[in-house]
């Protein structure tokens, strides 16, 4: 009976770790669609208003309103936004969770009125299976080096074995 136990344990483990895993790819591919959906139509919507300018022959109102329309920075801060909600919401305890992991005078706190901080951002991938400095750094528009030096940082200021650390992270909210 107890081997039953001990199996029957294991098995609501795993399917807690999958309906978690399914929770997240719903959450972000519900997201992700509704904003990729509202960039192509930004994009669209663009691409009619220059091409009407561009039709009046004026280069010089051309030049200004690509000059004065194309706002990433903005896009960017909405993708941030976003993205530290989806997290949050997915992980409501998820900056305590990480704060726990380091010592505690090392803490990552977000300053006011930020959801997530850069490494928050960063490691927030890492909980969601995406480790490749590589593709974090082009989620998130940093440099390759900002990517390695804020993971080396982290590690560093981690409370117990930090060679594990980054597999701890992959667990928070589990």
């Amino acid at each position: 009976m107890n081997a039953y136990r001990t199996t029957w344990i294991k098995y609501k483990k795993m399917n807690t770790v999958l309906a978690d895993s399914s929770k997240i790819k719903e959450e972000y591919i519900g997201l992700y669609m509704e904003q990729y959906t509202d960039y192509i139509n930004k994009t669209d919507n663009f691409k009619k208003r220059a091409l009407k300018i561009a039709k009046g022959g004026e280069l010089e109102k051309v030049v200004s309103f690509l000059n004065s329309s194309l706002d990433t920075e903005d896009d960017l801060a909405e993708f941030y936004s976003h993205f530290d909600k989806t997290i949050l919401h997915l992980f409501p305890t998820f900056v305590a969770d990480f704060n726990a992991l380091l010592l505690p005078e090392n803490a990552v706190i977000p300053g006011p009125g930020k959801l997530l901080t850069p490494e928050l951002r960063i490691f927030a991938l890492i909980r969601l299976g995406i480790s490749d400095s590589v593709k974090i750094a082009r989620f998130l528009h940093y440099s390759l080096s900002t990517i390695y030096n804020y993971r080396s940082k982290m590690k560093c200021k981690a409370g117990g074995d930090r060679s594990k650390f980054e597999e701890r992270v992959t667990r928070i909210g589990q």
